[in-house]
Parts: C-alpha cells; structure tokens; sequence
C-alpha cells in the first residue's frame, strides 16, 4: 500500500511539474516573462533543489512566477529583475496542497504587488520569491468564487525588506482535466486580473 501511495505522490508531483512548463509557454506568450532565479530552478524549497528534484520537496505547495516581460533582464537563461520603489507586478501560480490547501489540492493564480520596504533598497525580487512563496496565505476563507485577498506579508533579507499584497483565485485540481482547461480557468482569469 505504501508503494502505492508513493508512486501516486512521485506521479502527482510530475504532473505539477508539466502544469508548470505548460504555465510557461502558454504565459509568455502574453508579454510576460518566467522568473528563472537560478536557471531553470524556477522554484526552490529551502534546500537548494530545483523545480525537477522531486525528493525533498516542502510537500505542501510548488509554484512560479512570471514579471511583464519589460521588466525583465535575461542573461544566460537567468532572470535579474529589481523591484523599483513604485513596486513591481508579479503574477504566480501556485499548486497548493496538504497544509496549505487541506480540503483537496487546488491551484492558484494570484496578482502580487511588491514593494521596497523604507528607503533601503532591496534585493531583486529572485532572492525574495522562495521566501514569498512560503508566506502567501489568504486573508479570510476564499468566497464563493473561490477568491480572495492574500495576506499581506514582509519578507526582511540582509538588512532590506520587501512587502507584499494581492489577491488570487483558486481551482481545484480535480476541475483540470485538459489544457484547455488550464487556459480557460487559469490563464483567462489571471491575465485578465
């Protein structure tokens, strides 16, 4: 049975990870670009692992982002891209599951506003996404339409700090059946937010 349970689980986190690279064709294509902080470890956990090291994974959520594609400075396939005192527009999907989504696994397409905290400047937003991931929560229950406002949240690193506000929508896994389905219910939505 356990055999069972980890090869559902290995399977579960593939089909994440091709939701992922199907996120990432389909977005870019609307003037947005993949934050890619380290290459292609779009995501990391804490551990130094990329988006494909399925093993020691935090087991409770994986995501991306993307920046508008003016904001961004590629070089060598990695993504460099400071978050300027008016703030910058970050656009996530996050796969969220267990502790974070504990009803039944759903996937969220939500708007950030970050911003510099004071008159320090910050860091690039690279070195702040993990540590974001990590803290997006909603603010109450989601609605009916399973919306709501995300928790604001600061993120402090090496003397500057980052704040943060937005709002997402989630969709059950279980409602993605097909890629039209990711665009109808994921993509259409969030570009449109």
């Amino acid at each position: 049975m356990l055999a069972r349970m980890l090869a559902g689980h290995r399977t579960f986190l593939e089909n994440v990870y091709s939701l992922m690279r199907f996120l990432e064709a389909e977005v870019t294509k609307h003037a947005w670009t993949l934050v890619k902080p380290g290459g292609y470890g779009v995501t990391r956990n804490g551990k130094a692992s990329g988006l494909a090291t399925f093993r020691d994974w935090a087991i409770s959520q994986a995501g991306i982002a993307f920046i508008r594609a003016d904001r961004a400075d590629v070089a060598e396939g990695i993504t460099t891209t400071q978050i300027p005192a008016e703030g910058l527009e970050v656009l996530v999907f996050q796969v969220r599951w267990l502790d974070k989504a504990p009803g039944e696994p759903v996937v969220w397409h939500a708007h950030l506003v970050v911003e510099p905290e004071g008159s320090t400047k910050p860091r690039k937003w690279e070195d702040y996404q993990t540590m974001v991931f990590s803290r997006l929560e909603p603010e109450g229950r989601p609605g009916e339409e399973g919306a709501g406002n995300i928790r604001s949240g600061r993120v402090p690193l090496s003397g500057t700090a980052i704040v943060f506000t937005g709002r997402f929508q989630e969709v059950p896994v279980t409602a993605i059946q097909t890629e039209e389905d990711v665009i109808s219910q994921l993509i259409e939505p969030a570009l449109v937010d």
